[in-house]
C-alpha cells in the first residue's frame, strides 16, 4: 500500500510539471521542466489558460487530500472527476 502512495505522489508531481509547461507555452516561454514536452504542447493547444489553471488547482487539492491520508480509490476517483470538470468536460 505504501508503494501505491509513493506512486500517486510521483504522478501528481509529474502532472503538475506537464501543466506548468503547458501554461508557460501559452505565455510564449519555451522552457520545459517535465519529461513530456509533446503532451504539454497538446494541452497548450487544446485548453485555455483558465482551464489549465483549474487543472493545476485540482492537482493542488488532490495533493493536500493525499497528505491527509484520503483513501486511494476515492483519491483517484476524485482526481479524475475534478480534472474533467476543470477542463469543461
Amino acid at each position: 500500500m505504501e508503494k501505491n502512495k509513493e506512486l500517486i505522489d510521483g504522478i501528481i508531481k509529474g502532472l503538475q510539471l506537464v501543466l506548468r509547461d503547458s501554461l508557460t507555452l501559452l505565455n510564449g516561454n519555451e522552457s520545459r521542466l517535465s519529461t513530456a514536452p509533446k503532451q504539454a504542447e497538446v494541452l497548450a493547444r487544446t485548453y485555455s489558460g483558465r482551464q489549465l489553471m483549474a487543472a493545476m488547482e485540482t492537482l493542488n487539492f488532490i495533493q493536500v487530500a493525499r497528505y491527509r491520508n484520503m483513501n486511494l480509490t476515492l483519491l483517484l476517483t476524485t482526481l479524475c472527476a475534478k480534472l474533467r470538470t476543470a477542463v469543461g468536460r
